[in-house]
């Protein structure tokens, strides 16, 4: 039997609450089918989050007062100004975009933009950066706003036991939403017209009230032990409905039955099934695709063993590249810089995946630093204000060296020729032109600068496909505007 009705915020549902009786002092009525139980209404989380997003990031709006003091959006964008948004070097909030804070079209819809905004990643930068930046100079408010939703989401997005809601009061998501609650209340009072929607101000209300009723509930009727709160939101049935529609092919109005037909077809159509008038059977097409794989892997394996060698004989060689003209060196204006706070955040994630993989005691000690002499480094800030996230380690003073070298030679090889194919080999020669330093015991550490050098790399790689990605997308997104543009005015 259903214990409570997930909707949307739109009026119609709203006006179903008005039905029952529902209102933010009324959360749940009576069951229709059972007079001994209580039904609660709640609105899609996700859905009320986007429109809270919407409001209070208005280009409109500017900026708006709230018990923590005024906050204001030009926060968010002297952040992407200030961390070099569309350069490829490392950033703190390295999530946050433009499309975050003006979202156009389809993007207001994107849940990730509406929660990445509110990070706590975005919270720490601004606070790294608020002593040198003037324009962040007052974001104190600004910082505390984004950490008390940041920790609203977290509470209201759980799919694991360990970051489930629980009932006990020292709860730390439990705690998150009664102090939104309070903030709320308090806000309310302190403006009298608050930037926030009055249908999505009390969806918040109804729908954080009824989760910790419906965790008291479960409590005290099925005996659980915690609540994974990812399940009162509406996603997975929309994903079940957007597969059933596409499998429609192009309908706008597909009817009951066939979505029943559909769904008939989708539960057992085979996941390998062969064309029409194939003169191959399903059993060898399974087995094509499990080489296919195999050769995959294959010549991974082999671009893998090139990779390597080639560290090994940058590691050997005694001679180094001759490096270019005092111009070029000199007057690199394209060049981006990592500041030495991100860097040793991510000098503190080397050291995290070494430590599974190293058993030498000698190195672990030349690779990590001791937790109270690395609060005491300046360039440990942004790792100290991370603590919310667990595993953090503190890289040692040879480690962050070698980290810092390998990364300027990864901007400088990106400063002369945007991401491509051969990124990874101008990388090599400008590694080649560098004397890197050696990590490690006198035994391992030919070995173990080896296996930094190659995680290192990897890992930047990565981040330069995906900034390349983005900025494809966002080139492609304006010559699909300038060409409706143009056929407006044409």
């Amino acid at each position: 039997m259903q214990t409570f009705k997930k909707n949307d915020g739109a009026s119609w549902n709203r006006g179903v609450w008005k039905i029952f009786g529902v209102d933010e002092n009324n959360i749940s009525c009576e069951h229709p089918c059972d007079s001994l139980r209580r039904l609660w209404m709640i609105s899609d989380f996700n859905h009320l989050l986007k429109c809270f997003r919407t409001s209070t990031l208005d280009d409109r709006l500017q900026e708006f007062k709230t018990p923590y003091g005024t906050v204001k959006k030009r926060h968010w964008e002297a952040l992407l100004e200030e961390e070099n948004y569309r350069q490829p070097n490392m950033k703190i909030a390295y999530k946050l975009t433009p499309a975050h804070l003006n979202p156009k079209g389809f993007q207001a819809m994107n849940v990730p933009l509406a929660t990445e905004v509110f990070g706590h990643e975005v919270s720490v930068a601004m606070a790294h950066y608020q002593p040198m930046c003037n324009k962040l100079k007052d974001s104190t408010p600004t910082q505390k706003f984004i950490d008390l939703i940041f920790n609203l989401v977290q509470a209201m997005s759980s799919r694991i036991p360990r970051d489930a809601l629980y009932v006990k009061d020292d709860c730390r998501n439990k705690q998150a939403i009664l102090k939104f609650l309070q903030f709320f209340e308090d806000w309310e009072k302190f403006e009298k017209k608050i930037p926030v929607s009055r249908s999505t101000s009390v969806g918040l209300k109804v729908t954080l009230r009824a989760t910790l009723e419906i965790l008291d509930m479960l409590k005290d009727v099925c005996d659980f032990k915690y609540l994974m709160t990812a399940t009162l939101s509406q996603d997975p049935l929309e994903r079940f409905f957007s597969v059933m529609r596409y499998s429609c092919g192009g309908n706008d109005h597909p009817d009951p039955k066939m979505f029943a037909q559909v769904y008939r077809l989708a539960s057992s159509f085979s996941l390998i099934r062969p064309p029409r008038e194939c003169n191959v059977s399903g059993t060898d097409l399974l087995k094509s695709l499990v080489d296919a794989k195999e050769v995959l892997t294959s010549s991974n394996k082999d671009s893998k063993g090139l990779w390597l060698q080639s560290i090994d004989d940058m590691l050997e060689s005694t001679e180094l590249i001759l490096k270019g003209s005092s111009i070029d060196t000199d007057h690199d204006y394209n060049e981006a810089v990592t500041s030495d706070a991100v860097q040793s955040y991510i000098a503190g994630y080397i050291v995290r995946k070494l430590k599974k993989i190293v058993k030498c005691v000698n190195c672990l000690q030349c690779i990590q630093m001791s937790a109270e002499a690395g609060k005491k480094l300046q360039r440990n800030d942004v790792i100290c204000k991370m603590d919310l996230y667990g595993g953090l380690l503190f890289a040692s003073n040879e480690l962050f060296s070698l980290t810092k070298q390998l990364e300027k030679c990864v901007l400088r090889a990106i400063s002369k020729n945007l991401t491509n194919l051969e990124t990874i080999s101008d990388i090599s020669i400008e590694l080649k032109k560098e004397v890197l330093l050696k990590v490690g015991c006198f035994e391992h550490e030919y070995k173990l600068t080896k296996k930094i050098i190659d995680i290192y790399i990897v890992m930047r790689a990565h981040f330069l496909v995906k900034s390349a990605n983005r900025r494809y997308d966002e080139a492609k997104i304006k010559t699909k505007t300038n060409r409706k543009n143009a056929k407006l005015l044409s």
